[in-house]
């Protein structure tokens, strides 16, 4: 599953990292390889049917997964907005500001880190492509 990956990672970082102007080949070619996470993607979605036993068991964590994932891709386009468009970056923006207003004398970023926080509580916690 990873090596099926790999295309689309350097795909994604083709359309991120290239200007859209100078580079429209290059970005294209991005767009047309970054489809290859849909091999990984049939096996993820198949392995809850091929790791548990019982019909009934293997049926309900398969439609549990198809559910989940497509209302993941109904709410996910909901979660942009529209005048970050075409980039979308502002998300590190408030983090940054919120780790900014954190005393980092009394709690500094070690403390988070060993922490057992979610992505919401650590202020210094960054999301990575």
């Amino acid at each position: 599953m990873t090596v099926y990956l790999f295309p689309t990672i350097i795909a994604t970082s083709l359309m991120w990292k290239l200007s859209h102007e100078t580079h429209k080949i290059r970005v294209l070619f991005g767009y047309y390889i970054v489809g290859a996470y849909v091999c990984s993607l049939v096996l993820a979605l198949q392995m809850p049917a091929t790791n548990l036993r019982g019909y009934t068991k293997r049926t309900t964590s398969v439609a549990l997964v198809f559910l989940a994932y497509y209302a993941g891709n109904i709410i996910g386009p909901h979660a942009f907005l529209a005048k970050e468009a075409s980039i979308y970056q502002t998300g590190n923006k408030r983090r940054d500001e919120a780790a900014s207003n954190v005393n980092k004398i009394d709690s500094p970023q070690d403390d988070y880190e060993l922490a057992d926080l979610t992505d919401f509580e650590n202020p210094y916690f960054r999301y990575v492509l």
